[in-house]
């Protein structure tokens, strides 16, 4: 859950960041009853009140479970927008604006992905102690339309965390949380993997990811167990730029992933925009994939030390970075595809080194132009060195029989499927699907589900009717994989190839940029 309490604002939430010594939080198991351990050197055990506990001997499994908390108390915020996972910018503007007008406390909460559907961020209103309250409360907004109610929970009570040695007896325990801290911070590490009691071996641990920094085992708001990682932003940056472009990726591609990537994770700090009161971020691509210590790579290390502390800059504030596999020939601006956003650094235009001005493609059958054949891009597959695993997206196609279309729609027997609305960038952003009932989708994620996932919403789509006027196939010819917003990978890495260095990567992808370094 992503949580903005709007307290201060962005310079409060900066020196925050500064004063921990720009170290991100990332939740590496969450919501679990029970976690085997193991200490590639000596940790200290810290108690939730900073006093030590004790010390665990290296290389000796520990296990780590909790006495079950009741679930947190109950408060209930009225929810005013629902918005993709990368509106960072337009929810913290409008939270502002709903605490100016009402003076109720106002959150940004970012609800994390289940069951196939992606993170979303929503902006929301009050803490009422009942649901009664806060319906009392919506009976007296006259021109606010709220969505829902969200029922939210504080930390859980009664319950405590408790570290055992592979005796089985108690070695700390502490009703908040256990933090442990290497002694060696520069050469310690920890195995941790979640603990299935009826069928761990201790050799299970050899395969357990691996993790730099500090690690706090907490009761979260359910009762249950999170193992939150406390890294420097840097140790966090060499797992994740090759977990997100490929560890085999040209070096300077890699620094470019290594900017963007920090300014990304800055800028949402800097914002308080994190995901939960006690972490910043999960490990998964709900925010930038991390994977420990396990999956870092020489290249990788060496991208990232190279470009230490360097952020994006624009208008003075940290760039929240954003960047996709494959952007299929042209760059989408953020206004084209979440709406409502005019950064000036985020720009459309056509994916190649030269006459990069992009036409206006809103029209369908310019459109089809490009999601139906190869163009000239940085990430199309036709070069030398481009990665085979990537070709498949650059152009795509599905076909559906009319009757596969309608058991998926859901509208009963599925006539027609109409773009009402394409963006200059030639990306979907209204879609009609008319049946025996008519479902009208406008927002990016939603578009993409409503055709079993398609890999992006720069498509076009030809269906075909019957005798009767109902669908009896559709195929849709699509572009590119992702938002294709920001930096393309896939164009990035060719730029790599072709001997271009980060600065001259992020330059063609970003407009009126700086690159700044926070630190050394």
């Amino acid at each position: 859950m992503l949580c903005l309490l709007l307290a201060g604002g962005p310079a409060k939430a900066q020196e925050k960041f500064r004063a921990r010594n720009f170290r991100v939080r990332v939740a590496v198991q969450h919501e679990v009853e029970a976690l085997a351990l193991q200490g590639l050197g000596a940790y200290q055990v810290i108690a939730a009140n900073g006093r030590p506990l004790t010390q665990m001997t290296a290389f000796d499994p520990y296990f780590v479970q909790i006495t079950r908390g009741q679930p947190g108390s109950r408060l209930y915020r009225l929810v005013l927008r629902e918005l993709d996972a990368h509106q960072v910018d337009p929810a913290v503007e409008y939270a502002k604006a709903a605490k100016d007008a009402y003076g109720l406390p106002v959150k940004v909460l970012r609800m994390p992905a289940r069951d196939r559907h992606e993170s979303r961020i929503i902006v929301t209103l009050g803490e009422f102690q009942t649901l009664e309250a806060a319906r009392n409360y919506h009976q007296t907004l006259k021109n606010e339309k709220v969505r829902y109610i969200y029922e939210d929970r504080a930390r859980a009570e009664q319950g405590e965390v408790r570290l055992l040695n592979r005796q089985g007896s108690i070695v700390a325990r502490d009703s908040r949380f256990l933090r442990l801290v290497p002694l060696d911070i520069a050469a310690g590490s920890l195995r941790l993997m979640e603990l299935n009691p009826s069928r761990f071996k201790a050799n299970d641990l050899l395969e357990a990811r691996r993790y730099r920094g500090e690690m706090e085992l907490t009761i979260n708001e359910e009762g249950t167990l999170t193992a939150v990682n406390d890294l420097w932003i840097e140790y966090y940056l060499y797992s994740v730029v090759g977990g997100e472009i490929g560890q085999d990726a040209p070096v300077e591609a890699l620094k470019a992933q290594a900017v963007v990537a920090r300014s990304e994770a800055v800028a949402k700090i800097q914002r308080g925009i994190v995901s939960s009161s006690f972490f910043d971020f999960f490990d998964t691509p709900i925010a930038q994939l991390y994977r420990g210590k396990q999956e870092e790579d020489p290249r990788v290390l060496q991208a990232v030390d190279a470009t230490r502390g360097e952020i994006l800059v624009w208008n003075g504030q940290a760039v929240d970075a954003v960047y996709g596999h494959s952007c299929g020939g042209v760059i989408a601006s953020a206004h084209d595809v979440w709406g409502g956003m005019h950064e000036g650094y985020s720009v459309r235009r056509l994916d190649r080194l030269v006459n990069d001005k992009a036409p206006d493609l809103s029209n369908g059958s310019d459109a089809h132009a490009y999601t139906s054949k190869p163009t000239d891009a940085l990430c199309n597959p036709e070069q030398a060195g481009f990665p085979a695993y990537a070709k498949k997206y650059f152009r795509w196609t599905r076909r559906f029989s009319g009757a596969e279309f309608s058991a998926l729609a859901g509208v009963g027997r599925v006539k027609d499927v109409v773009v009402e609305r394409r963006s200059p960038s030639g990306r979907v952003t209204r879609l009609k699907i008319i049946g025996d009932r008519t479902w009208v989708a406008d927002d990016e994620l939603e578009i993409r589900r409503a055709l079993d996932h398609v890999n992006s919403t720069f498509f076009t789509v030809l269906p075909v009717q019957d005798e009767n006027g109902y669908l009896k196939s559709l195929t849709v010819y699509g572009a590119g994989f992702g938002h294709g917003v920001g930096m393309c990978q896939m164009g990035a890495f060719m730029m790599g190839k072709k001997g271009y260095n980060y600065r001259q990567i992020l330059a063609h992808y970003f407009t009126d940029v700086k690159i700044r370094r926070l630190y050394r």
